[in-house]
């Protein structure tokens, strides 16, 4: 995943120009849970990438979805956008 991040860093690496929710994982755990009618929320929690604590997705019907995500050393941040299948040429 590589979204940007502009928020307040409490520490840091100095000299490191990879943003904290540019990584990748495939050691997480996951839950998910439909909160009410036409709303999906799943929480990852990634174990071998320490900057970020959760990021927890939450789907809705309409095609409309946000990410919140926690971080360790960092202010959270959180993003709103929209999904949708992806198309193959």
């Amino acid at each position: 995943m590589s979204l940007p991040y502009f928020g307040r860093a409490y520490t840091g690496i100095i000299g490191s120009t990879q943003g904290p929710l540019d990584f990748q994982t495939s050691d997480f755990d996951l839950s998910k849970d439909q909160k009410k009618e036409g709303q999906w929320t799943l929480v990852l929690k990634p174990k071998d990438y320490r900057e970020v604590q959760t990021m927890t997705f939450t789907f809705f019907d309409n095609g409309s979805a946000n990410v919140a995500v926690s971080l360790t050393n960092r202010s959270p941040i959180s993003f709103t956008g929209t999904v949708a299948p992806k198309t193959i040429n």
